[in-house]
């Protein structure tokens, strides 16, 4: 075989082999960018999704009220006031997939006691307005559960409004007052996500919304009550 010839073939031989090496490293190349495409998806889609962690929530509850009232005359009894209601709307934000705060404006239903001894009788009523910042822990909001407990803890300032009637000897009196007061709630309860990302939430919580204010005859201990909650997120 002559020298040009061995020369040649040596020339082709590192051109396939050239070639073989360039194949392989494009094979790994293309790997990695589709290994970076992938990251780079599941990325922009943590993204989408902490965008959406503001939300506007509502709420309604049944109170089992321990407003307890007291009268200063001698012989009067005390019960309680009648149970009520609560109603109301807020907005909040996810800080982390545990940790979400809001805030939001709650309207208590009228809560109302009545009392008549002899021919006297006494007509209480209670109505509150109040704004609180809460703080709530979803245990399962890193899980793949659809439901997952959670606690919740607030406070904020509760606006009391108390009015009183009492009639004795055929005389009514009307007597009347409002005040602002500290307020405090705690609970805990489940939360279910839906599939569209929106949270339902069915729980307890014991609120405190300070004290009625004293009017002659009949003032209140702390206006405190037992709730069954149900609430609604919605994410924007």
């Amino acid at each position: 075989m002559s020298k040009l010839l061995k020369t040649s073939l040596a020339f082709v031989a590192a051109g396939l082999l050239s070639t073989s090496a360039l194949a392989s490293s494009g094979s790994q190349d293309t790997s990695f960018l589709k290994k970076d495409k992938k990251h780079h998806h599941k990325e922009e889609m943590k993204e989408e999704k902490m965008a959406k962690h503001n939300f506007f929530m509502i709420e309604g509850s049944y109170n089992f009220n321990e407003y307890k009232p007291k009268f200063t005359d001698e012989g009067t009894t005390s019960h309680d006031f009648d149970d009520s209601g609560t109603y109301g709307a807020g907005f909040g934000r996810h800080l982390t997939e545990n940790v979400s705060v809001h805030g939001g404006l709650n309207r208590l239903t009228q809560s109302r006691y009545y009392f008549a001894s002899g021919n006297d009788t006494f007509d209480s009523k209670v109505n509150t307005t109040k704004f609180l910042m809460n703080a709530t822990y979803d245990f399962g909001a890193v899980s793949d559960l659809a439901v997952s407990p959670y606690v919740t803890a607030g406070m904020g300032v509760a606006y009391n409004e108390f009015k009183t009637n009492v009639k004795r000897s055929g005389t009514t009196t009307y007597y009347g007052d409002h005040d602002w007061q500290f307020a405090y709630q705690v609970g805990t309860g489940l939360a279910y996500k839906c599939p569209n990302d929106m949270r339902v939430n069915l729980g307890y919580r014991f609120a405190d919304n300070g004290r009625a204010h004293t009017v002659p005859n009949v003032t209140t201990d702390r206006l405190q009550s037992h709730e069954i909650v149900a609430g609604l997120q919605v994410p924007f």
